[in-house]
């Protein structure tokens, strides 16, 4: 069955229900068809450096999706697959969060006193990078709430080189590290941030 060509909802069923079989062909067919999804939510902005072991992560969720699908029910494979997509992504992502936060990333504790809130503007500097061209047109009270949610030392470095265009090599001599450091923990703060964004979007 060529993926690139339209299946009637008969053949979708025949190629799962023979997927399930374990008929390797039949789920080589399904992974060829959804393909475009797991790249879709393997390669979300900011988190590049970490696509490919979510995108191995996500192609098991797929798998165990394609093998638990009732093929007898009422819910269209391609919405159950997609959710199991999303909520696949949105748990590596969590996971990935948890091992950032075992590793070491010394910042400076001190606030210099600034309580004002954050905002979605605070966040999105018009002339940054493809980094969170993604977030460029978001919603902002979402972004608002999913920058809250992040650590303290996420959202100083964030507001650090974002608003106050501290260089990264800076910042990186501020605290001790190399800038490569320095721009893997901005990496992994935007990529923190993409995930909650998404999360409240979701809610």
């Amino acid at each position: 069955m060529t993926p690139n060509v339209a299946w009637s909802d008969n053949q979708l069923m025949a190629t799962i229900n023979a997927a399930q079989q374990n008929n390797e062909a039949a789920l080589k067919a399904l992974c060829h068809k959804y393909e475009g999804l797991i790249h879709k939510y393997a390669h979300v902005s900011a988190v590049q450096c970490e696509a490919n072991d979510i995108e191995s992560l996500l192609w098991e969720v797929f798998i165990r999706a394609v093998k638990e699908y009732d093929i007898n029910g009422d819910v269209p494979f391609s919405g159950f697959v997609k959710s199991r997509i999303k909520y696949g992504q949105y748990n590596a992502f969590r996971k990935l969060r948890k091992q950032w936060q075992r590793e070491t990333f010394i910042m400076d504790q001190a606030t210099d006193g600034d309580n004002k809130t954050m905002t979605f503007e605070d966040i999105l500097a018009p002339s940054d990078s493809a980094e969170t061209t993604a977030l460029a047109n978001a919603n902002k009270k979402a972004v608002a709430r999913a920058f809250k949610r992040l650590m303290p030392q996420q959202q100083k470095l964030l507001y650090a080189y974002y608003i106050e265009n501290i260089p990264l090599a800076q910042l990186a001599k501020q605290h001790g590290i190399s800038r490569q450091a320095m721009q893997q923990h901005k990496h992994r703060a935007l990529a923190a941030l993409t995930v909650f964004f998404n999360d409240e979007l979701n809610q």
